[in-house]
This record gives C-alpha cells, structure tokens and sequence, in this order.
C-alpha cells in the first residue's frame, strides 16, 4: 500500500516510513536506489504511473510535480537519475524544462510522455537530448524504457 504525503509530495509504502527516509537509510549503507521525478498535471495519469513504477521497482524513490516550477525546485534539490516529463504543463512547457534539465545536469535521463505525439515534438525534444518520447496510450513502452533505464544505472553503480 502507498500513502502520499502532501506536505512533501512523497509517496511512501504504508508501514509509514517515506521514501525519503529510506533513500537516507540506503544512502548510508552505500546502496543507490534510482530515483524518479515523474512530472505531469494530471493527478489520475501521475497515480497511475507511480502504480506501475512501484510494481515493478519497489526500490525506486519517486517524486512528483504538477508544474514546472515545482519541478525545477524537486529537480535541484533531490537531483534524480530519471525524469518522465510532459510536454504541456499549467505554468509552461514540458520542452523548455527539458533544455534546462539537461544544462543542469546533462546525463539525467528524461523521457517525455505525453499526448502530443507529433514529429516535430518528437523531434525537437530529441534533438534537445530527451532520451525517449512516449504518446501516454503507450504506458507499456515507457515502463519498458523505465526498466532499461534502471538495468543501465545499476550496472554503471556496479563498474
């Protein structure tokens, strides 16, 4: 069972220690779980996805915004291996956070999902170093990529 915190819009398993708490606890004991930011507005798709996530990488700490502002703050602090970014959010666009993203932190991994699957988004967040674009009908792809995405962390933390 997940819970999700409000205050610090952590979703935590249900004996009630969070995800941060244990990404702490990991920390220390020289282990590295990969952390996801998933970016969107819509409250049902991001339950969603973190379901799936959570299914398949319980080891995964994840995070969520539901605004470019939000994500820009939860990006800096927390600096995740992973981020699945929607192109259109409230407070601006999904591409722009994406070029700021990768200057920030150029081998973040960051996949876009969204509902706008055309060629020239395709193509422009591409060239801007997304690592994957997903249409959000295609939740199986994404989780694929998820999983590749992980496999390449662990084996890089493992060289």
């Amino acid at each position: 069972i997940l819970n999700y915190d409000l205050d610090s819009r952590l979703f935590y398993k249900g004996d009630g220690i969070s995800m941060f708490d244990r990404k702490i606890k990991n920390k220390n004991q020289s282990q590295h779980h990969m952390e996801i930011l998933l970016v969107d507005d819509n409250e049902l798709i991001l339950v969603r996805l973190l379901r799936s996530i959570q299914k398949h990488y319980e080891d995964c700490v994840i995070y969520k915004a539901v605004d470019c502002k939000e994500a820009t703050q939860i990006f800096s602090a927390n600096n995740p291996d992973l981020v699945v970014l929607a192109i259109s959010l409230p407070d601006g666009s999904g591409i722009d956070l994406l070029s700021s993203m990768k200057k920030e932190k150029q081998q973040v991994s960051i996949l876009m999902f969204t509902n706008y699957g055309t060629d020239e988004f395709k193509k422009s967040c591409l060239e801007l170093g997304a690592d994957g674009f997903f249409e959000k009908s295609n939740i199986h792809g994404l989780m694929e990529n998820i999983g590749l995405q992980h496999k390449i962390l662990i084996k890089n933390l493992t060289e």
